[in-house]
């Protein structure tokens, strides 16, 4: 795991732990600031909410989203707050690798009862970006290594034309007609009877663990066929030592009937979980077309990574807006 710095959040609690040679310096130089200029200049102060829920009881565990800010925050400006309560939560946050002003934030996840949820805010201010992880260390111990099981999750890596540590078959190729974030994206061309797939041969994975599979995906052509249509499908298969096949997730999205201007258009997010069983030794992941589905789509950032038992069955996450505008 990488270093990281604890954070000094610009609200209420983080506040009261400054030094007083902090505080003084701090005033000292506001002072300068309004005898230059005689005014003063306020950070913007940028909001993000995020609503976690959960489908059965669980214990508590640790719980993750994904966030974008989209412009230069300062990450140690990053204070984390139950929305309902106004109490701050203790965070850790991981920048995203080669992404700027983007990173996922872990915090636990209490106790909860059947499908019962929870609203949390993310603020930040303008500023300095930091691509060194920050927050508490107790989080920090409990965030996985494992998170990019899935090589070259975003397809940025790229030799011969091809992206590094897939396979690719069928009507797939990488492209820079659309992503998610980043340059690139694979583009599968699928008709009535093809199932053009990506694939990693082989994952490590550990017996008895839970996985998630996710990945992000936009249809920009779609014809209905009339028939079951499950378009874009991924699934993560865990193997023995001997290769036989043992615990499949699998996700998929249904088009049937469906308005083309609702399917087309827009990235949208799919996630499986499942638990190997005790002779799991590594998986076989696959993101393919189904061969009832005629029409193209784009697929980017596929992560393959432990997730806890209880962690929230679904996380919701606004885009950023100012704070002034709540």
């Amino acid at each position: 795991m990488q270093s990281y710095k604890e954070p000094v959040r610009g609200r209420s609690k983080a506040r009261w732990c400054w030094s007083t040679e902090t505080k003084l310096l701090h005033s000292l130089l506001f002072f300068c600031l309004l005898a230059l200029t005689g005014e003063t200049v306020d950070a913007t102060e940028y909001m993000i909410e995020i609503l976690a829920v959960s489908s059965f009881k669980s214990e508590a565990t640790l719980a993750q989203a994904e966030v974008e800010f989209g412009t230069p925050v300062s990450t140690e400006s990053l204070e984390f707050v139950n929305a309902a309560s106004g109490e701050e939560v203790e965070f850790y946050f991981v920048p995203e690798p080669g992404e700027p002003y983007a990173g996922w934030i872990f915090w636990e996840w209490e106790e909860m009862g059947f499908f019962e949820e929870r609203n949390y805010i993310l603020y930040a201010s303008e500023g300095d970006w930091s691509v060194t992880p920050m927050g508490c260390k107790a989080i920090s111990a409990q965030v996985s290594e494992d998170k990019f099981l899935a090589p070259n999750y975003i397809f940025e890596e790229v030799t011969d034309g091809e992206p590094d540590g897939w396979e690719i078959s069928g009507a797939a190729e990488l492209s820079e007609e659309e992503a998610f974030r980043g340059r690139r994206s694979i583009k599968m061309e699928s008709e009535i009877g093809t199932e053009p797939h990506i694939r990693v041969p082989n994952i490590p994975l550990e017996p008895e663990t839970r996985y998630r599979l996710t990945f992000w995906y936009k249809i920009t052509e779609w014809e209905d066929s009339g028939r079951t249509s499950q378009p874009i499908a991924g699934d993560l298969w865990s193997r023995g030592e001997k290769g036989q096949w043992l615990v499949r997730a699998l996700v998929h999205r249904n088009t049937a009937g469906g308005d083309p201007e609702e399917v087309t258009g827009e990235w949208r997010k799919l996630t499986a979980m499942a638990t190997t069983c005790p002779e799991a030794v590594f998986g076989t992941l696959r993101i393919w077309s189904h061969s009832n589905f005629s029409g193209i789509f784009h697929v980017d950032r596929v992560f393959v990574e432990k997730a806890p038992e209880g962690a929230p069955h679904r996380v919701e996450v606004s885009a950023m807006k100012k704070a002034s505008d709540q």
